[in-house]
């Protein structure tokens, strides 16, 4: 007995080992690290070029674009030699690869435009991702990035072949809210509107006891589009609409439009816009130096001009409310983020998986990373922000920083430390802490976070989402005419909001369809038939 409790113990002592051992691999290998060392070739632009502090040549840390801590990084979990290939702007990229596609020297990984992309996919040069894509068993950050981008893979897919991976960022950061002075509203003893009628009063309340001095502005919208006041009326500009046949629609061309721009066009006579409300950002200042207290816009407009605001005047009490509609029920919410640039993998390459890997290194590091990880590769010893600094940087699922608002919001609620918080919002949650103790210079991130990303926005989420309706291919018929038309018909609804008559808008979305807009329009469902 004594001898078969030994050979059960000696057993149990190597299943032990060898579970520890398998469990240090895999906590050593998260990311599906090469045995020996590769190089990959990687051609981008560079987002910090322009930025005079981002490098610093005596600082290993951040040399430059292709020697810092995450090229390092890089190495050192997967086994990635990265040699960084790095384009001044956009013109010079596209000029870096036409020159490599017509000699056949073409980087193994390039991040470019929509249009470069079908460019490269039609001139063959582009690996089918898909079988990589299958095989990498360890893409915990991509999938997080699928599942609010259902259609992510789809995309990249041209002909039944996977030949680029989109480019995921936060796109949800553009939906839009109400934004309020509350103490404008104490002084003219009204509540927050719900309605645009109630909101057209709140406006002219305003202005008419000109608490912005002899230069109130009634409703401000820092686009310049009044995208938000048109899908009150169920129209989202610039989007594509699904029609309940299944069909899809330019939404600008929808006959509600008319009752949206008639709206606007009361409001803009009463003078209660700005009159050069069409260039954005215009009322960004005047917002800055309290001269608008209503004003649709965004969570991040909270660290723009509402911080601003906030300092150059104590007294200013902001909030920001779901958009007001015709009425009073809530209305589904529109992201604007589409596809708008690539990942692609050029047929030289012998590892295409690579791009998977490294993309998932990144952005686990930077969302689900160790203390350590953190303090290494987000803030250099001087205080720069290092995560700035990522080769493939901003890749993101498009609603990170929604939950980094869910955390700041709830780590207010449980009364978290800076210590305890989740290192992803170390930042936010700090100025959201001194806010909440009557520090003003921290309430643009409390604003943000934990109202705006902690609050509101995860609740439009749950309504759903409408990303930007096409992310299909640049056809030919959208290069001919998408443009212009598009400009045409954007410069219609201004006229009639500035006092043209209905007609000016009803003939230019006639002319809209018969100048390439039915071929457009014809091209969209085409696509989306293809995938039924």
């Amino acid at each position: 007995m004594k001898r078969i409790a030994s050979i059960v113990l000696s057993m149990m002592l190597v299943l032990c080992i060898c579970i520890t051992t398998a469990g240090a691999e895999e906590a050593a290998d998260r990311f599906g690290k090469y045995e020996e060392p590769i190089t990959i070739t990687y051609l981008s632009t560079d987002e910090n070029y322009n930025s005079v502090s981002s490098y610093d040549p005596s600082n290993p840390s951040r040399a430059s674009a292709t020697s810092n801590e995450w090229i390092t990084g890089i190495s050192e979990y997967l086994n990635i030699n990265l040699e960084r290939i790095v384009a001044e702007d956009t013109t010079a990229l596209n000029a870096r690869i036409n020159t490599s596609m017509a000699s056949g020297d073409m980087a193994d990984i390039i991040c470019c435009s929509k249009d470069m992309f079908y460019t490269l996919a039609e001139n063959g040069a582009l690996v089918d991702l898909q079988d990589a894509w299958d095989s990498y068993e360890h893409k915990n950050m991509l999938l997080d990035c699928l599942r609010p981008f259902p259609d992510l893979l789809k995309v990249g897919t041209i002909d039944g072949e996977l030949l680029g991976f989109v480019y995921s960022g936060a796109w949800f950061n553009s939906n839009g809210v109400l934004w309020v002075r509350r103490d404008w509203l104490d002084k003219v003893n009204m509540e927050v509107p719900t309605t645009i009628e109630e909101t057209i009063a709140v406006a002219q309340a305003f202005v008419d006891a000109k608490l912005g001095g002899d230069y109130t502005i009634g409703l401000g919208d820092v686009g310049g589009s009044f995208r938000d006041f048109y899908a009150a009326y169920g129209v989202v500009r610039d989007t594509w609409k699904q029609l309940e046949d299944g069909s899809y629609i330019y939404a600008n061309t929808q006959p509600e439009m008319k009752d949206a721009l008639l709206a606007l066009q009361q409001i803009y006579a009463s003078g209660l816009i700005q009159s050069d409300f069409a260039v954005a950002g215009t009322i960004s200042d005047e917002i800055s130096n309290g001269h608008c207290g209503l004003f649709y816009g965004n969570a991040t407009t909270a660290v723009m001009c509402v911080k601003t605001n906030i300092a150059y005047d104590e007294n200013s009490d902001w909030m920001m409310y779901y958009i007001p509609t015709l009425d009073g029920e809530r209305v589904v919410q529109y992201g604007t983020g589409g596809a708008g640039r690539f990942f692609c993998v050029t047929n030289g390459c012998e590892h295409p998986e690579a791009l998977f890997k490294m993309l998932e290194f990144e952005m686990t590091i930077r969302y689900h990373g160790t203390e350590e990880e953190f303090k290494r590769f987000m803030f250099n010893e001087d205080g720069y922000e290092m995560w700035s600094l990522n080769p493939f940087r901003n890749v993101t699922p498009c609603d990170y920083d929604l939950y980094r608002g869910e955390l700041v919001r709830d780590g207010l609620a449980a009364g978290l430390t800076l210590d305890e918080i989740n290192p992803i919002c170390k930042g936010q949650y700090e100025n959201a802490l001194k806010a909440v103790n009557g520090d003003r210079s921290g309430l643009h991130h409390y604003l943000a976070y934990a109202i705006g990303f902690g609050t509101l926005y995860p609740e439009l989420l749950e309504k759903g989402y409408l990303y930007q309706g096409y992310n299909g291919p640049l056809t030919e018929n959208m290069s001919l005419y998408q443009s212009s038309i598009n400009e045409a018909l954007n410069s219609a609804a201004i006229k009639v909001i500035m006092g043209e008559d209905i007609s000016v808008y009803e003939k230019a979305v006639e002319t809209w369809y018969a100048s390439g807009g039915q071929a457009i329009t014809d091209d969209v469902n085409a696509y989306y038939a293809s995938f039924k």
